[in-house]
C-alpha cells in the first residue's frame, strides 16, 4: 500500500494533537508568561530593533529554574506545544480547503500557497532555533505571525549584541526584516 507524503503527514500531525490534547488535560490550566516586555524596545540604527527586557515578573536564578515545577524548561516547552498546537490548526484548515472538491481552482491554489509558506515557515523556525542553540542558549523558541517573528532565549541577561547576534540569524534564515524582530529572554 503506498501511502502518499500529505497523507503520512496529516496523520502524524492528528497523532500530535492527540497527544498535545491528552497532555493538556493532564497538565490542567496554566497561567500564561508575557513574552514581550511592556517597555518601549531600544532603537539601534534606522531599522534594528533590540528589545532584552527580561519576560515575567520574578527573577529565577539557574537552580532555582531546574527545580521549580513550571520552570522556565516548561515555558519553553509550552510556548512551543502552543504554536505547533496552532500551526496544526492552520495547516487542517487549508488541508480541507485543498480537499474539497466544491472549491474552485482558486481558492485551492491559494490554500496550497498558505500551506506551503506555513510548512517553509516551521522548517525555517526549527532551523533558527537550533542555530541560536548553538549559539550557546540552553533553549530558545520562535513565534513568527505574518512579518513579525518573537524569538525567547533562555539566559539570566541577554546583552545588546547578543541579541544584535540573535537578530543577524533570524533574519538570515526567515527572510524577515531586523526591524520586525523582538528578542526577549527568561531565565
Amino acid at each position: 500500500m503506498v501511502l502518499k507524503k500529505q497523507t503520512v503527514w496529516l496523520l502524524s500531525m492528528l497523532t500530535i494533537m492527540v497527544v498535545l490534547s491528552a497532555y493538556y488535560l493532564v497538565q490542567g490550566p496554566i497561567e500564561q508568561v508575557p513574552v514581550a516586555s511592556t517597555n518601549p524596545p531600544v532603537q539601534e540604527g534606522p531599522e534594528l530593533q533590540v528589545d532584552s527586557k527580561q519576560v515575567g515578573e520574578k527573577a529565577v536564578t539557574e537552580g532555582q529554574a531546574q527545580m521549580m515545577p513550571g520552570g522556565s524548561s516548561d515555558y519553553f516547552i509550552e510556548t512551543k506545544m502552543t504554536r505547533d498546537e496552532w500551526q496544526s490548526q492552520k495547516m487542517e484548515e487549508l488541508l480541507t480547503i485543498m480537499t474539497n472538491a466544491d472549491a474552485n481552482k482558486d481558492t485551492i491554489a491559494q490554500a496550497k500557497s498558505s500551506y506551503d509558506k506555513l510548512v517553509s515557515q516551521q522548517d525555517n523556525e526549527m532551523t533558527v532555533e537550533s542555530l541560536i542553540k548553538a549559539l550557546g542558549y540552553q533553549e530558545a523558541v520562535i513565534i513568527s505571525k505574518e512579518d513579525r517573528v518573537n524569538v525567547i532565549v533562555q539566559a539570566q541577561k541577554l546583552e545588546r549584541k547578543n541579541a544584535v547576534e540573535i537578530m543577524k540569524v533570524v533574519t538570515q534564515h526567515m527572510e524577515v526584516p531586523s526591524k520586525n524582530i523582538v528578542v526577549t529572554y527568561k531565565p
